[in-house]
């Protein structure tokens, strides 16, 4: 009986890391909303669209807030375009990739993503805007 004991009090201190790293694991829903800022514009164009992906899912197609369901250990990226519409249209992508660890679960967190749009015609050619969009993820 003593060696049965031993035994199943072995068997749970062998389990305990498994259980204790998957018990810490936290999920939460996030209220991000997007802004973005044209921080320069040499000449480049005036009128803008941006998409913002996240994790592959695109956001803020009508508005510029979003509710996601994030876990602890998930590997974020986002990915922000910036796109110049005209009959030759300039695109500039950045993307910004990070993993949520457990101090982004204590309120909030945000991210800062800058995105560079050279121009690619006429007399502005090389010509560069930079966008600034910010993600503020608020649970």
């Amino acid at each position: 009986m003593k060696k049965i004991i031993a035994l199943i009090s072995a068997i749970l201190l062998l389990m305990l890391p498994f259980t204790s790293s998957y018990a810490a694991s936290k999920t939460a829903k996030f209220t991000v909303t997007v802004s973005s800022k044209l921080v320069s514009n040499n000449s480049v164009g005036h009128d803008w669209s941006l998409t913002h992906t996240i994790n592959g899912k695109e956001y803020f197609k009508k508005s510029d807030k979003a509710t996601i369901t994030l876990t602890q250990g998930e590997k974020i990226k986002i990915v922000t375009k910036a796109i110049e519409n005209d009959s030759y249209p300039d695109i500039g992508e950045n993307t910004y990739e990070f993993t949520l660890t457990s101090d982004f679960f204590s309120g909030g967190f945000y991210a800062t993503v800058e995105v560079t749009v050279i121009e690619n015609k006429g007399r502005y050619k090389n010509n560069a805007a930079v966008w600034e969009v910010t993600y503020d993820f608020n649970r």
